[in-house]
């Protein structure tokens, strides 16, 4: 809640991520640890992403030691 919503969406052949007014896209940085880079607020970050166990979407993502938990189903 200290954030605000985080939004991700697919974009030309890649992925966007907007929190707030900030926006930025993603780049792969370490796929086998699920791992993007993001540039927002001229920094670059590294946002990990949680997947449950038995597969499917990804659940949480990871960014600067907050944890945002998926509040909606993917479309």
């Amino acid at each position: 809640p200290l954030l605000g919503r985080m939004t991700w969406r697919a974009v030309a052949g890649g992925l966007e991520m907007r929190i707030g007014v900030l926006q930025s896209r993603a780049e792969v940085f370490d796929a086998p640890s699920n791992q993007l880079r993001i540039e927002i607020a001229g920094r670059g970050q590294v946002v990990t992403f949680g997947f449950p166990r038995d597969g499917g979407a990804a659940s949480s993502v990871t960014l600067g030691g907050v944890r945002f938990e998926r509040i909606e189903a993917a479309n």
